[in-house]
């Protein structure tokens, strides 16, 4: 009778999982509207009018509310904190909905010393930070590191201290082996669309003055929070990065090995370390948050 039963069981399995994913890939196609943490997501459904919920799904512990906003199928879900929640449960998302753009709002912290807290910047395209080698000191005294040809770091970026940063390996549907990745690009037509939705906008920065909306520039991506003036120059200067997060990198990596659209919106919540005394994050994050938002809103109303 078990040896039955399990039987049973198996042949349950075994063809309702298809099933399962074949009702959801028999969904419309989908504009995915993602954030990174609770108060991020919580500032995009405050500033979306009119949206709709009918269904919610949940997967690995991530719940996904789909709907419709503005008469668009979307999806929404956070990808939690850090550099791998983000390309897991983005992945997740993409094996597992129809989903043909991907837009995200959320927090920076601010890298150019142009931009203040409050500002928008929309990177043209994103890096990783800490991709590299970390390596020990020569001991002849000189200050310089043992560096070798392993192919740990190709030192094109500099160095700060130990740390010896270099692309990532990528590789995608079409390439026969890995290469080396620089950036990883937001897309062309969502950066044109948000520079004609900026130019309408009106939001403010910290100081009270008008916020800036920077669309193009660049983006970077670390598993470690930054809150330290001469890293943060040294990223600067090595990227020409503007603003520096912990997920962007991986969401847009995950989106060009996929070949979704994808458009990241980050509004300045701190300095990452530019600022005198302590990181101010706390104290203008749902301000940010706001500001990304709405900038995210427009263009989803402007997407056809």
């Amino acid at each position: 009778m078990m040896q039955k039963f399990s039987r049973f069981l198996f042949c349950f399995i075994f063809f309702a999982v298809p099933l399962l994913n074949s009702a959801e890939n028999e969904r419309p196609p989908l504009i995915a509207i993602v954030a990174a943490y609770d108060g991020e997501m919580k500032a995009i459904r405050d500033e979306i009018e009119g949206e709709e919920i009918t269904e919610e799904v949940t997967i690995n512990g991530v719940k996904f509310s789909l709907g419709t906003a503005y008469g668009k199928d979307v999806i929404f879900f956070t990808t939690f904190v850090s550099t791998t929640n983000a390309a897991m449960n983005t992945q997740l998302a993409l094996n597992r909905f129809p989903i043909k753009t991907l837009l995200f709002s959320g927090v920076a912290g601010g890298i150019n010393w142009d931009l203040h807290k409050g500002d928008v910047a929309i990177p043209a395209k994103w890096h990783y930070v800490l991709e590299g080698a970390l390596f020990n000191k020569k001991e002849d005294g000189s200050g310089k590191y043992e560096v070798d040809d392993s192919g740990w770091s190709d030192y094109k970026y500099g160095n700060f201290g130990m740390i010896h940063p270099d692309d990532v390996w990528v590789i995608r549907e079409g390439m026969e082996r890995p290469q080396k990745k620089a950036f990883f690009e937001a897309d062309s037509e969502l950066l044109k669309l948000s520079g004609k939705v900026a130019d309408g906008m009106t939001l403010r920065n910290a100081k009270g003055e008008k916020a800036v909306i920077q669309v193009g520039g660049v983006g970077g991506s670390s598993p470690a929070f930054l809150d330290n003036a001469e890293f943060r120059e040294f990223i600067h200067h090595a990227w020409g990065t503007d603003c520096i997060d912990m997920e962007s990198a991986p969401i847009a990596h995950v989106c060009w090995v996929n070949r979704v659209p994808c458009l990241i919106i980050r509004s300045l919540s701190d300095l990452a370390g530019g600022q005198k005394g302590k990181n101010e994050f706390q104290e203008h994050a749902k301000a940010a948050e706001h500001n990304a938002a709405r900038v995210l809103n427009e263009i989803l109303k402007s997407l056809d």
